[in-house]
């Protein structure tokens, strides 16, 4: 499959589905678009449900056929779009032989000790304790138009991007931690969906609870229990030039314990 690619029909489980994300249009109208990743023994493919098709009702490990999506190359890999001309149907287990999600899971992410870890690993599971976390503030402020960070000046939220005054932006949760195994350290951070689900609370959760306390420290005790647990998480390796070290973008908490 290429980009431009017509008549496409996809057959896989459900590897993970995202939480719906409200943004805002170029006409000013609201949009809603959801990432979901689909796979099979062959390998796995991410697709973005715009609008209605964001409410399809899709869990993970279930069977899926999406018929006619636009096929786009997006950072040098292949990505489809799911929009109004795009049908999604469940077709039976008896109907497709494919592996089960363990199956698929084991296959398309090979377990790696953090000193093997290497820039441009893609899904590796990795394991190991939480030693620190990194910083306090787990809520940012971003553009709902171009989902960059807005500054807060002179009592009002400005995206340098778009140039004009937000008034009210969308919030990012992001949490920063430092995990060790037996074979050294590495920097993880936790985006949206992920940072919810290692916290154990949503973004508006959290929000509720900074508006209430009026303080943006106030989750900081509960982002530090997190200190000692084992968790086991699926995530990309990527180089930071600022700090100059091999970094964990963290995609999916697998697993996490006391």
């Amino acid at each position: 499959m290429a980009e431009g690619d017509r008549d496409v029909s996809i057959i896989g489980r459900i590897l993970s589905v995202n939480e719906p994300n409200q943004f805002t249009k170029s006409d000013g109208s609201t949009g809603i678009v959801r990432s979901i990743e689909i796979a099979d023994d062959t390998g796995v493919i991410r697709g973005s449900l715009w609008d209605d098709q964001s409410n399809a009702p899709l869990k993970e490990g279930e069977l899926v056929k999406i018929e006619n999506p636009r096929v786009n190359l997006r950072n040098d890999r292949v990505e489809i779009s799911v929009g109004r001309t795009t049908l999604i149907t469940k077709p039976k287990e008896d109907e497709v032989s494919l592996p089960s999600l363990d199956e698929i899971q084991e296959k398309l992410y090979p377990f790696k000790k953090i000193e093997d870890i290497e820039e441009g690993d893609q899904n590796i599971k990795v394991t190991g304790e939480v030693v620190d976390i990194r910083g306090n503030k787990i809520l940012f402020e971003m553009c709902p138009n171009c989902n960059k960070r807005v500054n807060y000046v002179d009592d009002a939220y400005i995206c340098d991007i778009c140039g004009e005054e937000i008034e009210n932006p969308n919030m990012l949760m992001i949490i920063g931690l430092l995990m060790e195994d037996d074979t050294g350290t590495i920097s993880m951070t936790f985006f949206r969906q992920s940072a919810e689900e290692v916290l154990g609370m949503t973004t508006a959760e959290a929000e509720e609870i900074i508006a209430a306390t009026g303080d943006e420290g106030s989750l900081e005790e509960k982002v530090g229990d997190l200190v000692g647990r084992q968790i086991t998480v699926i995530a990309d390796a990527n180089f930071d030039e600022y700090n100059e070290e091999v970094r964990l973008n963290a995609k999916k908490l697998v697993d996490v314990k006391l």
